[in-house]
């Protein structure tokens, strides 16, 4: 059953963050505060690139909500999500 294995699993994403630019380095800090999270790069007009990490897809979808709800957050999407751990393997031989 998915419930068991699902703590086998390790979710890597990545995300574009837009942020006001004059807030670029608050939220920065806020992000790498976050646990799993981490800022990567950014760029003078507001853009950040980011990483979570998490055990489980709700874990990256609730670190996903709390980055979008930074102060100076303007945006916060997904562009990138891989599933590695046996949970996985299970979907893919059910298929």
């Amino acid at each position: 059953m998915a419930g068991d294995d699902s703590l086998d699993e390790y979710h890597i994403a990545s995300l574009v963050v837009h942020a006001r630019p004059d807030q670029l380095a608050q939220v920065r800090w806020a992000i790498a505060e976050l646990a799993g999270a981490e800022p990567h790069d950014e760029s003078d007009d507001g853009k950040i690139i980011a990483t979570i990490e998490a055990a489980t897809e709700q874990h990256v979808l609730d670190r996903i909500k709390e980055i979008q709800l930074i102060n100076g957050v303007l945006s916060a999407v997904m562009v990138y999500h891989q599933v590695d751990g046996s949970g996985q393997r299970e979907m893919t031989e059910q298929a």
